[in-house]
């Protein structure tokens, strides 16, 4: 995994994921994945005291998603939406032409570089896709629901302050994950 920064990593492990679940904290996650078959994805609710195991048994799995937010009962419904602790973007930088030729790392001090410029804090990790990227925003504190609504402003702005990067407004701007 290498370091581009004090702040800021490239990571393809599930490892920070305990940067905004916490076992200790009552509430619930989801896991998706892609399967075969009739049904293109399988969701699997658990305890967030269960997390570091869940975590153990994906390693290395293809077309693994984990809920970004914690929910109070055991799927992702809005309804039952219990707090966030990040902002994320999705990249598709394979889907820019400026950006094919470059490696991870590039883009990455690219997406750095255009953050600053821009007002944007960098982000607290970025994570390698495979062909895309994830940038996360650790928050401090964990949003409540009731703060939705500026969380989903923020979403909307970062998404458009770097579409130049691919960023996936569709994705982003959808309830919290």
């Amino acid at each position: 995994m290498p370091i581009i920064s004090q702040q800021l990593c490239l990571s393809t492990e599930f490892a920070e994921t305990a940067a905004y679940h916490s076992p200790e904290k009552f509430g619930f996650f989801t896991v998706a994945q892609k399967v075969d078959g009739p049904r293109a994805w399988q969701q699997r609710s658990y305890r967030l005291d269960r997390l570091p195991d869940v975590l153990a048994s994906l390693d290395g799995e293809p077309d693994t998603y984990i809920s970004q937010a914690a929910f109070a009962s055991p799927n992702r419904r809005l309804a039952n939406f219990a707090r966030i602790s990040l902002l994320w973007v999705d990249l598709d930088v394979y889907s820019v032409d400026g950006l094919r030729k470059f490696s991870v790392d590039s883009i990455a001090w690219q997406l750095l570089d255009a953050c600053s410029d821009r007002g944007i804090p960098p982000p607290s990790v970025i994570i390698d896709s495979g062909r895309g990227m994830y940038a996360k925003w650790y928050l401090d504190a964990p949003l409540p629901k009731r703060a939705l609504p500026r969380w989903q402003l923020v979403q909307n702005t970062l998404c458009l302050k770097l579409k130049d990067f691919g960023a996936d407004l569709a994705l982003d701007s959808r309830d919290p994950q």
